[in-house]
């Protein structure tokens, strides 16, 4: 086991551990405050899904530029984020979540992908 499994593996028992606590002395989790977080800022969801498509879909051609082009469609959603906020506006169907998680997974897929020789592209 290498230093970076070691790592994941205590900050998931961290995290755990921390969720168990919170729920016990009847204090908001980390998942609660990430899914009120998630509702006003898109970027969070996107983000998230950027990284499950960085992290659990390989791919087999790496491009070490494509992450840019990730970044500029972050910075694109922080704008529209923060003029949404300070325009105060209500909820939309187009700024739930779900959206922009999904979005983010193939973004991060094809933008900063893995390299593997199990990929399936």
């Amino acid at each position: 086991m290498n230093l970076t499994q070691i790592f994941i593996i205590i900050i998931i028992v961290i995290v755990l551990a921390y969720d168990v606590i919170t729920q016990k002395i009847q204090q908001p989790t980390e998942s609660t405050v990430l899914r009120l977080w998630a509702r006003d800022w898109t970027l969070l969801p996107f983000c998230a899904g950027f990284l499950i498509g960085h992290w659990f879909a390989p791919r087999q051609i790496v491009s070490h530029t494509a992450w840019g082009n990730g970044l500029m469609i972050m910075a694109v959603l922080f704008g529209i984020d923060l003029y949404w906020k300070l325009s105060k506006k209500g909820d939309a169907w187009f700024r739930y979540p779900l959206w922009y998680a999904l979005l983010g997974i193939p973004s991060g897929l094809f933008l900063w992908g893995q390299s593997s020789s199990w990929a399936p592209f």
